[in-house]
Parts: structure tokens; sequence; C-alpha cells
């Protein structure tokens, strides 16, 4: 680093030098240290206890300087990958709909439920599988004859209001889910059949006629 200080001691006398490492404390280090390298220049000797009166003074001086703070380093970026939303795992609309035919609308009532997280929504779901399930049994009871076709039917459309209505409702049309196992629910409806079937076999339950 270049002395801003070099020419102007050049032009001083030996006295003037002298001035500058004698009255230290009067002047910037780097005043003085040109003076010193003047005076050497110009062959002038000083005592050795001057001259490690000085170096030590301006050692002093450098210490105090304030440095500059290195700068931080560069935070580096780190791109965030994008969380995917995991879709829920859902009974299939298809799945409501098979049982909802096969075995009934009330019992289709439970997977459509289960695909609920709000408590009223299940609510009014368990309730709707009850009374359609009651009000379809009044009518084949009371004003359709006992007919396959005619419990098919209303089983048809008590799984649409299940897919239809309560599903746009509570779920939306358009959304993504998993579709999920019906080993359960089929297990289930199986042991039903079985029970049914032993009922009828001894003779608690007359088949349904054609």
């Amino acid at each position: 680093m270049t002395n801003s200080f070099a020419q102007v001691m050049k032009t001083k006398t030996v006295p003037g030098l002298m001035e500058y490492v004698n009255r230290t404390d009067a002047y910037t280090a780097e005043a003085v240290e040109a003076a010193l390298a003047e005076l050497q220049n110009r062959g002038q000797q000083l005592t050795e206890t001057d001259h490690s009166r000085i170096q030590h003074w301006l050692s002093e001086q450098y210490r105090l300087i304030p440095q500059p703070e290195p700068e931080p380093a560069p935070i580096p970026f780190i791109v965030k990958e994008e969380v995917k939303e995991v879709p829920d795992t859902l009974y299939s609309t298809n799945a409501i709909m098979g049982f909802a035919l096969f075995c009934s609308p009330f019992f289709a009532s439970f997977l459509m439920a289960s695909n609920l997280k709000d408590r009223k929504a299940k609510i009014s779901v368990y309730l709707f599988g009850i009374a359609y399930q009651l009000a379809a049994a009044i009518i084949l009871l009371t004003m359709l004859p006992q007919n396959i076709l005619f419990n098919a039917g209303l089983n048809i459309m008590g799984g649409l209001i299940l897919t239809e209505y309560f599903w746009k409702k509570h779920i939306g049309q358009e959304k993504p889910y998993l579709a999920k196992s019906v080993t359960k629910p089929l297990l289930i409806a199986f042991g039903m059949v079985l029970l049914v079937y032993a009922l009828i076999m001894t003779g608690v339950l007359k088949p349904p006629t054609m």
C-alpha cells in the first residue's frame, strides 16, 4: 500500500522530519512512518532506543485502527421442493353404487359416511340411509308387489342419491382421490348374505318372488 505522505516528506528538512518522529502523538501513523522512511533514505540514523520506540508506537497505532469486517459468506440458495398433496383414500362412487344395488342403500351409506371427515355430514348420511331404507321397505310392503326388480330399482335410486347428491355436496365432483379397497365391506356383506340365507333356510324369512 503506497503511503500518501511519502511525497510530502521529500520536501521537508531534516529538522522538520525529526519533528514527526519526536512528536509522534501529534501526527498520524502514516505521517510518522513516511518521515522515518525519508530520514533513513537521507542516511539519518536514529538511536536504537528512538527507533524501537517509534516502531512500537507505529505497531500500536496500526493495531488500534479498526479493520474492515469480512463480508459474510453468501447464504446458499435452497430450492424448496414443492410438497405434493397426497389424495385422500375414499370408497369410489362405483363401489358405493354397487353396494347400494346388491346390498342396500343403508349399507352403502356407511361407505359414503366413512369418506367424510365432518361429523355433521356423516350423521346426515347415516340418517338418510336409515330413512331411505325404512321408506323403501314400506313402499315394497304396502304399495308395490314384493319383486326383485322393484327392489333393485329402489336400491339404484338410493345409490344415485348417495353418489350424486351427497358426494357432490360434501366431497366435490372434481376432487382427486385414491380408490379404497372394498375387501372389508365385501366380507361384511358376504356375512350378511350368509345370515339371510340361514334365516330363509330355517323358515324365518321368505324369499322374494319375481
